[in-house]
């Protein structure tokens, strides 16, 4: 085990550290103790099979991050950076990206019924088998 911390984009300060072994069960423990992750950097994470489900990921780095089969249902990302992230399978479905950056994401296969991109950027973004 080792010490992680969440910390923020802007002036890089932890808002929440726990001796775990890898940064995806920090995350977890921060959500199972109700840590408010806005405006956190996340970017890179290897995140896969993570439960999210309605979860305020606002103004989040997550670029390059991986959610391949996560459950993200009814979470809202507005203004945060998906670039290059990776939802392949994901559920999320009823989730807002209002003002997202998710400019060459993946989301093949992803559930995506009644999410919200209103001004995303979705350049390059892959849809391949995507359900809505």
């Amino acid at each position: 085990m080792q010490t992680y911390q969440i910390k923020t984009i802007i002036n890089n300060t932890s808002i929440f550290e726990c001796r775990c072994n890898s940064m995806k069960e920090c995350v977890e423990i921060a959500i199972e103790n109700n840590i408010k992750l806005s405006g956190v950097d996340l970017s890179g994470l290897n995140l896969e099979n993570i439960n999210l489900e309605n979860i305020n990921l606002e103004n989040i780095d997550l670029s390059n991050s991986d959610f391949t089969r996560s459950n993200l249902f009814s979470s809202n990302f507005t203004n945060s950076n998906l670039e290059n992230a990776k939802f392949i399978a994901s559920d999320l479905e009823n989730s807002i990206f209002t003002n997202a950056n998710l400019e060459n994401a993946k989301l093949d296969g992803a559930k995506l019924k009644f999410c919200n991109f209103t001004n995303a950027n979705l350049k390059g973004t892959i849809l391949y088998f995507s359900k809505s």
